[in-house]
């Protein structure tokens, strides 16, 4: 099934990202999302740094956000680079 937007898909709300060593043993979750929050890409940008492309909805509104989130690795230091309402206008980061 298509979604004009993931937070509409049925399966939005079950993405966790995990993380682990390279040479394989314990992943450890780093994100979960919320029910009304869709991390559409994830890219890792430095050993630090990940990047997210993040799509929000706010039901009391009816609006959707399109996000860029920074976080470290093990999931600490989420936050939120910039938030712009959805005008149908997608983005990427292009890779």
């Amino acid at each position: 099934m298509e979604c004009d937007l993931c937070t509409d898909c049925p399966d939005a709300t079950g993405t966790t990202i995990s993380a682990g060593p390279a040479t394989g043993g314990t992943q450890k979750t780093i994100y979960h999302q919320a029910p009304n929050t869709c991390a559409q890409q994830l890219r890792a940008v430095t050993p630090q740094t990940l990047l997210l492309v993040v799509e929000t909805y706010n039901p009391r509104a009816n609006t959707y956000t399109n996000q860029l989130w920074k976080m470290k690795p093990d999931g600490s230091g989420q936050f939120i680079l910039f938030a712009l309402t959805q005008n149908g206008t997608t983005y990427s980061m292009g890779v």
